[in-house]
């Protein structure tokens, strides 16, 4: 079990881009990236926590590619983080994806996200403040299961700018994955 689950979501994003563009028809319909990104994480971290976030991040930055800024649907975004995604592993069509291969993690990730999506539901997330954030996700350590969920909580803080990135960098913790 190598790792803390962090090199996959920080590696994705030229992966997560490749996919918005047309060479990804040139594999077919059967191709399934998150299948791919599976394989990929378990290159550098082989465990279940890293296969699920390398996952979900890629997922997210898909939606964020894919739609201009002004048609951020704050709602849709937390339903792909704590829902959307971890369905798409019974989905059998191009979403598909499996871990089961690996070993399985201490904590669940799948829980986490939850956590977030209810903080965000509850308006909590909104009016948290980084101290707030920090308590709840344990620093952003390099864990993660505290890290990407303390990164996607700044960044829905304050998506509209860069600020999130700075916050995430400034933050403490795992400086250089939060920022991801």
């Amino acid at each position: 079990n190598r790792g803390n689950g962090n090199g996959g979501p920080m590696k994705v994003a030229p992966l997560s881009a490749w996919s918005c563009s047309h060479e990804i028809a040139k594999f077919g319909e059967s191709f399934s990236l998150n299948e791919r990104l599976v394989d990929f994480s378990a290159m550098t971290h082989y465990s279940q926590i890293s296969a699920e976030a390398t996952v979900l991040h890629s997922n997210a930055l898909l939606y964020l590619l894919w739609i201009k800024p002004e048609q951020m649907h704050e709602k849709f975004f937390f339903d792909l983080l704590g829902e959307l995604v971890w369905d798409y592993k019974n989905d059998r069509d191009h979403n598909f994806w499996d871990h089961s291969h690996l070993p399985p993690s201490e904590h669940s990730l799948q829980e986490r996200m939850r956590a977030l999506w209810s903080m965000w539901r509850s308006e909590e997330l909104q009016n948290a403040s980084l101290v707030q954030l920090q308590e709840t996700f344990g620093n952003g350590s390099c864990n993660v299961y505290d890290s990407l969920p303390f990164s996607y909580a700044l960044f829905m803080q304050n998506y509209q700018t860069t600020h999130s990135i700075l916050d995430a960098a400034n933050a403490g913790g795992d400086n250089d994955t939060n920022a991801k």
